[in-house]
């Protein structure tokens, strides 16, 4: 794991307690050893080895093409790559050659929109009714099929990203969504399960097969797909061997001002023992444990090029 990973009693950790939604460091600051203030001071830190721009924003979906804002304020995955496009990429002082293109999208829109609409119809049922013209005329489509229509709009943008120079690509599937707290408690009651593990293999799918198409389509890129389902999976299984108590529950006071030093008022154990960090995040602890295994999936990545 990298040099750069702070212990778990970092100070920088309860600075970040509001800033992700992990209650500390996601998996890309810890896997960068960028946690705070410019990129081109994270040399400082990791040795001049890695800078870190991110232009992820919480609560983000694809494009509001398909589904309303999470919040007013959030800029989905389409707007975050025009601004880079238009604003960002002629002044970053980035090595293209040497860059890697993350995108790590698709959880607020399995987990939340899916439970209730896609541009105001009802999705409960498990079918879309997708608004097709100003009459409200509806054409049924299934989950899959709307999983590939958003999969292809991200692609839209990763080719802007291409456009813009950049040939190595990592791509995140969804984390285990069928496994958090409240599927938990909602399996334990013979209660159905949202999202399900159908749905979130739908994207999941979705998510592989445009990757593939991706690469195909472009001899020149290395197009990595880093499957954080089937790991988080394994952590959930085994979560003792990385320091984890619960992995079925969470703090319901997670966001407490003083919830680092003062969990056990709230009837918590420390925040790094839990898996998930609320009814849908992982905490800053399983991030640190998902960035040691993305390095040391393109550590094997990069080997292999070499070896070819």
């Amino acid at each position: 794991m990298l040099q750069a990973i702070r212990s778990q009693q970092d100070p920088r950790i309860d600075r970040q307690q509001i800033g992700t939604s992990a209650g500390g460091p996601n998996w890309v600051e810890y896997l960068t050893g960028c946690y705070e203030g410019l990129p081109s001071q994270c040399n400082d830190f990791v040795g001049g080895q890695k800078e870190l721009w991110d232009f992820a924003f919480a609560g983000a979906d694809i494009s509001t093409t398909y589904l309303p804002l999470h919040h007013n304020y959030s800029v989905d995955l389409d707007s975050q790559v025009r601004q880079w496009d238009q604003y960002a990429r002629p002044f970053l002082p980035v090595n293209i050659s040497n860059g890697l293109a993350a995108f790590y999208i698709g959880l607020v829109l399995v987990i939340t929109k899916l439970h209730y609409y896609v541009k105001g119809r009802d999705l409960t049922s498990g079918r879309i009714n997708d608004v097709s013209d100003s009459d409200h005329n509806t054409t049924v489509i299934s989950f899959p099929d709307f999983y590939a229509s958003l999969v292809s709009t991200l692609f839209e943008s990763v080719e802007t990203v291409y456009s813009g120079g950049y040939r190595s690509f990592l791509f995140m599937n969804l984390p285990p969504l069928e496994r958090t707290p409240g599927n938990v408690v909602a399996a334990s009651q013979g209660q159905p399960l949202s999202p399900n593990v159908t749905q979130v293999q739908q994207y999941n799918d979705a998510l592989a097969a445009g990757v593939a198409g991706f690469g195909s389509k472009h001899a020149d890129v290395d197009a990595m797909l880093f499957d954080v389902h089937t790991f988080l999976n394994g952590v959930i299984d085994n979560g003792e061997e990385y320091g984890l108590k619960n992995v079925t529950g969470y703090c319901p006071n997670y966001d407490a001002p003083d919830i680092a030093t003062n969990y056990a008022a709230y009837g918590c154990i420390p925040i790094p023992e839990y898996f998930w960090y609320n009814t849908g995040h992982i905490t800053f602890r399983v991030h640190q444990i998902l960035a040691g295994a993305v390095e040391d999936f393109l550590a094997a990545m990069s080997a292999k090029r070499r070896g070819r």
